[in-house]
């Protein structure tokens, strides 16, 4: 089981008329050419969305060939409580599609869609979950969750990566990551890096420790994002809508060995 977060982000009004949300950010995982996420031959399946988009008129959607032989979902509703750059509420709004996901054909192209009308451009986003299959819960597993920071200065509208300090020493081992959330001034999300990993899973961001961040990617209920060995943790991908420089994250550890 294998998930890999990628997102679309722009400054943007499109004065109420549907436009692409452009630009698909650019990664090392996937392809991205201009608007379009090229979906891989391994995480072909939506498990999960969710919109960041102001002044919303009527819809965001997602768009491919594939989903246009039957229907374009529509992501309502929408995390908007402003008339600026938008960010994750609390509790994020997401649309949960981890037990019966979305196929899509590897090799197409992706797009998100909106009809914002804010009243100058803002800091708008569409977050896509993709995975091999649906993901299934852990079950039985003592699950630990460790606190870690991180002073990142990240680059708006972009994936900027940098080192987790954990506030406590791990013993030595090898652990399964069941679970995170991320905290920071602007952040719209985060996702980890694991040595040797072919996709990036990752979650929804929040601004404040009292901000809930949909606990569906927590605890092991969406399985297991990835394993390392105490020596080798795992780095951090960070998306905000400014230059954070600095982010609390919560990673939920079982000990494999």
């Amino acid at each position: 089981m294998a998930f890999h977060l990628a997102a679309f982000w722009e400054n943007i009004d499109h004065a109420g008329v549907r436009a692409p949300i452009a630009a698909a950010l650019g990664e090392q995982v996937l392809f991205i050419a201009g608007d379009d996420i090229r979906i891989p031959d391994d995480t072909n399946q939506m498990v999960a969305a969710a919109a960041n988009v102001a002044l919303l008129t009527t819809d965001c959607r997602l768009v491919s060939p594939s989903l246009r032989r039957f229907v374009n979902p529509q992501l309502a509703p929408v995390n908007s409580l402003t008339d600026g750059n938008v960010e994750p509420q609390s509790p994020a709004v997401m649309h949960d599609w981890r037990r019966n996901p979305i196929p899509l054909d590897p090799g197409e192209s992706l797009n998100a869609e909106a009809d914002s009308n804010p009243a100058a451009a803002a800091d708008q986003s569409v977050l896509v979950w993709l995975a091999d299959g649906p993901l299934v819960p852990i079950e039985g597993a003592a699950i630990h969750p460790v606190l870690c920071t991180a002073t990142i200065t990240a680059v708006a509208g972009a994936w900027t990566n940098g080192q987790l300090t954990f506030s406590q020493d791990l013993p030595t081992g090898r652990y399964a990551v069941c679970g995170m959330r991320i905290q920071g001034a602007t952040c719209i999300a985060g996702r980890l890096v694991f040595r040797g990993g072919s996709s990036r899973p990752g979650v929804i961001g929040t601004d404040a420790i009292t901000d809930d961040s949909r606990h569906w990617f927590r605890y092991g209920l969406s399985g297991i994002f990835g394993e390392f060995d105490s020596n080798t943790p795992p780095t951090l991908d960070v998306l905000a809508n400014d230059a954070d420089t600095a982010q609390t994250v919560i990673l939920d550890l079982a000990k494999l060995s």
